[in-house]
Formats: C-alpha cells, sequence, structure tokens
C-alpha cells in the first residue's frame, strides 16, 4: 500500500483527537416539568427553552434563544429572553408563560402582559426565576 494513502486518514483522526470533537454535547442543560428543559448547544447565549422528543435525542424549540431566566413549578414555566437579534442594539426582553398542561404557550409578552396573564391563571406568587447566565 502506498504510505502516502495511509498518512492523510491518520493526520485527520489525530487532529480530530488532539483538537477535541466539536459536538461534545450541551454546554447548559436543565430538566424542568413535563419534557421540557433548558439547553444552550454551544454558549450560554444559544440557551433556549425545549420540549424534548420522547423518542429521540433532540428536541422543538418553544423559547428561542436567550433565555437568561426561568422558572417552573408542576403546572407552570416561566421564562424571561432577550432575543439574539437584538442583543447588540439596547436589549429587548419578552416574557413567556407555558401551561404545561395542554402545552399552551403565552409569549412573547410584555412585563405588563405577563404580569396579566400570571393573575389570570392564579399562578403562584412564589414561583420565581432562576438565572441562566448575566447579559451582556
Amino acid at each position: 500500500m502506498d504510505r502516502k494513502l495511509w498518512i492523510s486518514p491518520c493526520c485527520v483522526v489525530l487532529l480530530a483527537i488532539a483538537g477535541g470533537c466539536p459536538f461534545q454535547g450541551l454546554v447548559y442543560e436543565a430538566d424542568m416539568v413535563g419534557g421540557y428543559a433548558v439547553w444552550a448547544t454551544d454558549v450560554i447565549e444559544d440557551a433556549a427553552i425545549v420540549l424534548k422528543d420522547k423518542h429521540a435525542s433532540g428536541g422543538v424549540t418553544v423559547v428561542p434563544a436567550m433565555v437568561s431566566e426561568y422558572g417552573w413549578n408542576n403546572e407552570f414555566i416561566i421564562a424571561k429572553q432577550c432575543p439574539v437579534s437584538h442583543r447588540q442594539a439596547a436589549p429587548s426582553v419578552y416574557w413567556y408563560i407555558i401551561q404545561v398542561r395542554g402545552a399552551q404557550i403565552h409569549g412573547p409578552l410584555s412585563e405588563g402582559e405577563f404580569h396579566k396573564i400570571r393573575t389570570e391563571l392564579n399562578m403562584p406568587s412564589e414561583l420565581s426565576f432562576t438565572r441562566t447566565t448575566r447579559l451582556r
């Protein structure tokens, strides 16, 4: 066998091992209730709420990046989101409420709309936010 033919594949394998695998998994993962989770794929700024696929390793994005804060109980998930496209300018913040039973999603909402719907749904006041990261 020609020596040049096997050197090239060996170099590729060695570089992959030395450089690390780019598909190492999530940099942030927090499971919540009802199959929902907060996932960030490459950097924490990718944090989004997903509904995990029961039959595969993926999920469907429910609240897109960047989810900066979230909270949940058995009935509701709440989230604050600063859309990735708005991070460069003055950040816009949106709020989301997910009703776990029935998978009803309210959002994006203004802060006033968030508090109004939260009151209408009789959400407990002790349901509060957990920070995923600091906004820059």
